[in-house]
């Protein structure tokens, strides 16, 4: 038995590894990353490089990543000062663009990368995470949607807030991107669209869209805050205006005001569902303007999605969404909530109309596509989100 495991584990291990890594062994990292269908690698000095397959964290490196090696791949991407900005408390996020040889042919890659410092063994160290992203958004159909789908087809109304939810690594940015490449495939669909993120994750260039034109801007090379960008967007006449991630109330404001002027907003927020998606949106505000802001934002919005990445028992990850359309009725009934039990009325809604994110793990999990551990650490979070 513990042969097979490790050959099991040995089938994930680079091969030909170095005595000691360096800079020109990173790209061999990241298409190794790339052969075995990961999305993350993670390296972190004095550990062992490990990558995320499927939300499995496999170690793919006999030997730890010396202290040395991680300075230098540091230095390398983001300048002799990476390392003092590191060390005096200043994490960076940066995105890449290289081009690595696939059977003989040069494919174009990119990642967001992040770098932060940390304490291994007592001294000074870097830990980098790397995420794969992929040029050109995947297919509908590749995510669980279609164009058929009640979630893209209210995807994309005239104006209001449309709000896509879920923690880090859920698949946010990708659903968005997913949707937002649909579109520019559509013959008439005719809008201008300006996103802007914090990096640029996928890009549309591939894609020669009939009847839309869109613009990437990155935060804060581009445009120095969120806020900014989307008051730099409204005068571009554009139809939608696309924000990496509301997470602060000016952004929030901003965003509200450009929906309550004609204009489509969508954006992320790093919540746990749609209930917990109106409350944290709210509660960004201070408690004197709360009120008003839950009129403002309940009004505004037209569509929360919110999804998790849950482990099949193939070894893979699929998508598990629970999304509400606001329509009069719903924004009656919330207006007139307490805010402090706004999520609470919001749960119920979706329980009501049987489109709750549980519900759609429920019927994945007696399927038998999904893992069991999966499934009960979704059932007690929402018994968690229950209880606040």
């Amino acid at each position: 038995m513990v042969e097979e495991n490790n050959n099991e584990a040995d089938k994930f291990l680079i091969k030909n590894e170095p005595n000691k890594f360096l800079i020109e062994d990173l790209n061999n990292i990241l298409l190794h990353m790339n052969n075995l269908g990961g999305s993350d690698v993670y390296l972190q000095s004095g550990n062992k490089i490990v990558i995320d397959v499927n939300g499995f964290k496999r170690k793919v490196s006999k030997k730890p990543i010396s202290f040395d090696s991680m300075e230098i791949i540091t230095k390398h991407l983001q300048g002799d000062n990476a390392v003092g900005r590191l060390n005096s408390g200043d994490p960076i996020d940066d995105e890449l663009e290289i081009k690595l040889d696939i059977e003989g042919q040069l494919k174009r890659f990119r990642f967001r990368l992040n770098f932060t410092g940390t304490k291994v063994q007592g001294e000074d160290a870097i830990q980098a995470t790397i995420r794969s992203i992929p040029v050109t958004p995947p297919p509908l159909e590749n995510i669980g949607l279609s164009r058929d789908n009640y979630i893209y087809k209210n995807f994309f109304p005239m104006q209001g807030l449309v709000v896509v939810t879920g923690p880090t690594g859920s698949g946010k940015s990708t659903l968005m991107a997913s949707c937002v490449a649909e579109l520019l495939k559509e013959d008439f669909a005719n809008r201008v669209i300006n996103t802007y993120e914090s990096p640029i994750e996928f890009v549309y260039d591939e894609i020669d869209s009939p009847s839309c034109f869109i613009t990437q801007s990155s935060v804060p090379q581009n445009c120095s805050t969120f806020k900014k960008a989307i008051e730099n967007s409204l005068r571009r006449k554009p139809e939608i205006i696309i924000v990496g991630e509301m997470r602060d109330a000016e952004t929030i404001a901003a965003a509200i005001e450009a929906a309550q002027t004609g204009h489509l907003v969508i954006g992320t927020s790093h919540t746990n569902g749609v209930p917990e998606t109106i409350r944290r949106l709210i509660n960004t505000f201070d408690s004197s303007e709360r009120e008003s802001r839950q009129a403002d934002i309940i009004d505004t919005m037209q569509l929360i999605v919110s999804q998790r990445l849950l482990k099949t028992v193939d070894e893979k990850r699929i998508a598990v969404r629970e999304h509400l359309k606001f329509d009069q009725k719903t924004k009656e009934r919330l207006l007139t909530s307490n805010a402090l039990r706004i999520n609470l009325e919001t749960r119920k809604i979706l329980e009501e109309k049987n489109i709750s994110m549980l519900e759609e793990a429920r019927e994945k999990y007696e399927q038998g596509i999904i893992l069991e551990s999966d499934f009960i650490d979704l059932e007690k979070t929402f018994e968690f989100e229950k209880s606040k």
